[in-house]
């Protein structure tokens, strides 16, 4: 029965201890471009940002996007040097559910890169219909200063 106690007892603690570990802080770690859905933004047919980063850096480019259209970014952006700046994820945010839901609400669609080595690169997505001679509504390039 002693047994069992001190065994329950090591069991607790340490679940207990491995809870206080301090863990890395990601929120805002990494620079960000953001783009959201107001008129200003959706009416724009070209749009451009600059953002200057770090050599070793990952930001993220987040756009407007809303997939009841018929209209998409791509997954894949056109980077100008692929060893400058990798493209590390893309991800589909949808938007928040309200009550009662609102259809045809946009979402967000989000990147994630790293800068690899200095020096001045683009980034390139094209919003349109992705079939082939679908058309495109808007443009946006990314400017990557790398320091």
């Amino acid at each position: 029965m002693k047994y069992l106690f001190s065994i329950t007892a090591m069991i607790v603690i340490s679940l207990v201890l491995s809870g206080c570990v301090p863990k890395k802080h990601v929120e805002g770690s990494s620079k960000q471009v953001e783009v959201g859905c107001n008129k200003n933004s959706l009416n724009n047919k070209e749009m451009s940002k600059d953002i200057t980063v770090t050599v070793g850096d990952e930001f993220t480019l987040s756009l407007c996007s809303n997939a009841t259209t018929g209209y998409s970014w791509p997954e894949q952006a056109d980077i100008s040097d692929t060893e400058a700046i990798q493209q590390i994820g893309h991800a589909y945010i949808a938007p928040p559910i309200k009550n009662p839901p609102v259809m045809g609400a946009p979402g967000k669609e989000v990147w994630t890169f790293k800068a690899m080595k200095k020096g001045q690169n683009t980034v390139y997505l094209e919003y349109g219909q992705p079939w082939e001679g679908g058309e495109k509504a808007q443009q946006f390039i990314l400017i990557v200063h790398a320091q």
